[in-house]
């Protein structure tokens, strides 16, 4: 199970991506004839990391540049059918099961992610990228506004002044 954190940062991510537009009509533009949006940003339900990204891209975020920023290696694999490669490539030599007690999730879990039979829910991907590399909030911040997302827009900004720190020394 992901952390609170995770879970309140992929419903404050999902709505940063909605943006000024009503849930409603971002539901719609999204191709659902109900108000899905609420549900997501409610914690209802939550739609998967390639789903999430598919909402962004609509929204008129350049996600292939977001991710290039993030992560220039992994980038061209990124594929919204086979989210799996490109979060394999990030995984790098470590094991799943360290990625798995970091993340907070069972060992399936991450397994099922890596492997493509389980394409993962915004959380649980965000627990995965955050444990398989510790910068989420680079990658939600190559793609919003990081103060949107406040659950760990903190953090950002903590990191970012030891960068600027270790940089300065």
């Amino acid at each position: 199970m992901p952390s609170i954190v995770h879970e309140s940062a992929a419903r404050q991510f999902l709505r940063a991506i909605r943006g000024k537009r009503s849930q409603v009509a971002f539901s719609r533009r999204l191709g659902y004839r109900g108000n899905v949006c609420a549900k997501w940003e409610g914690g209802h339900r939550f739609p998967t990391f390639a789903e999430t990204l598919r909402a962004a891209e609509r929204a008129g975020l350049d996600v292939p540049a977001a991710l290039r920023r993030f992560h220039e290696a992994s980038a061209s694999l990124w594929d919204f059918e086979n989210p799996h490669l490109w979060l394999s490539a990030l995984q790098g030599a470590t094991r799943q099961a360290d990625l798995a007690r970091r993340a907070d999730l069972s060992r399936q879990q991450v397994g099922r992610m890596l492997s493509g039979r389980s394409r993962g829910r915004l959380p649980e991907v965000m627990a995965l990228i955050d444990a398989m590399t510790g910068r989420l909030h680079d990658l939600v911040g190559a793609l919003v506004p990081i103060e949107k997302v406040y659950a760990i827009a903190h953090e950002a900004q903590i990191r970012g002044a030891l960068a600027s720190l270790a940089i300065t020394h």
